[in-house]
């Protein structure tokens, strides 16, 4: 190829200079830039393992057919139709299956939805999960539509998926369902983030360790006052109770109340969360049947008198501060960090408060509201 500088000038890549180089490197890889633009963008910017770059530039100077250049690289040959100004990053490896690579010529978006924005949303979503998860990403073409979307935003449902897949891991128990491909996105965000909510209440109520007077089983007549203390007793009430009680973990680690399940004979008839006023009165908050409910007035009576005659709790009770719940979540994070070991740089900082706001971010940008 004679002339391949206005093709050059057609990329959003920064720096130019980068790809210029690589391009005057030899005749082959000049051409690329006309028959693949996005398989000549991966080679100039170390895309992948370097073995799998070398043999794919041994293959393209001894004369191989572009798909089998491209499947050396690990960069689907149905991207050949992605022009130069869509590539404007450096894409994260993703280890493309023959099958996900194929189907994704279906996928690539025209019109109104952003190309640039699409790609790299599909390599963020194959390095942070799978290619099969990127598949999925790639038919969600509403995403992409209006103002550029943020590929880092995706990382929350990528990580809902990823655990759906992994029964050895510890975050996977927490999830309410798993993740299937025939999810849409509303479902997957709402999923992710109910997971979330779970993933919080177990970094915040890891045990039962929270120990005072308040946190001992009471019997009130026919009926049991249960304090929850950890995780798994909150999720147990919102499952059984349908109500938002999983939310609390971080307030009662932090001891801004106390909750406790009713019981009658054994079967739940409320949730209550008992918190101090100003002058350290212990007072009930609020009061939830299933699905929250209004209880009946005299089963109210009853918790507000219990509560009225037991002694304040002491204040405060921290059983972790932030920063140790970070470090919680790092440890329950091993094993996906090991399985992402290769395309860590592109997926760091898994933190919940970023995950957590990235996925508030995303909800909104899919018309998620509640």
């Amino acid at each position: 190829m004679n002339n391949y500088h206005d093709l050059l000038d057609r990329y959003a890549y920064r720096p130019i200079e980068r790809l210029r180089a690589y391009a005057d490197l030899s005749g082959e890889l000049a051409d690329l830039l006309k028959t693949h633009a996005v398989a000549f963008l991966a080679l100039a910017t170390d895309y992948g393992p370097l073995a799998k770059r070398s043999a794919a530039v041994r293959a393209l100077h001894q004369g191989a057919r572009l798909p089998a250049v491209c499947t050396l690289l690990g960069i689907p040959y149905a991207l050949r139709r992605v022009p130069p100004e869509a590539c404007r990053t450096a894409l994260p490896w993703t280890e493309w299956s023959m099958g996900d690579a194929s189907a994704l010529s279906n996928f690539i978006p025209l019109g109104h939805a952003r190309l640039d924005c699409w790609m790299e949303a599909v390599f963020f979503c194959g390095a942070a999960c799978s290619s099969g998860f990127a598949l999925w990403i790639a038919r969600q073409h509403r995403l992409f539509e209006g103002p550029p979307l943020e590929a880092r935003l995706l990382l929350p449902v990528a990580l809902y998926a990823w655990h759906s897949f992994r029964p050895d891991a510890p975050l996977h128990s927490l999830l309410p369902n798993l993740w299937s491909p025939k999810m849409g996105v509303r479902r997957t965000i709402n999923e992710t983030r109910r997971w979330l909510t779970y993933v919080a209440a177990r970094l915040h109520l890891p045990d039962p360790v929270v120990i005072d007077p308040w946190l001992r089983p009471a019997t009130v007549g026919e009926y049991e006052l249960i304090p929850l203390l950890s995780h798994r007793d909150l999720l147990d009430e919102h499952l059984a109770m349908r109500h938002c009680v999983d939310r609390y973990g971080a307030r009662v680690a932090r001891g801004q109340c106390r909750l406790f399940s009713l019981r009658q004979h054994g079967r739940r008839v409320a949730t209550f969360e008992v918190v101090q006023d100003g002058r350290n009165r212990c007072i009930v908050n609020q009061i939830k049947g299933p699905r929250n409910r209004s209880v009946a007035n005299d089963v109210r009576e009853m918790v507000e008198q219990w509560v009225s005659t037991t002694p304040p709790w002491p204040r405060p009770v921290w059983i972790q501060k932030s920063c140790a719940i970070e470090a919680v979540l790092a440890d329950l994070m091993t094993p996906y960090r090991a399985d992402r070991a290769h395309v860590l740089r592109w997926i760091e900082p898994v933190r919940l408060s970023l995950i957590r706001s990235a996925l508030s971010t995303l909800a909104l940008r899919a018309g998620v509201t509640s």
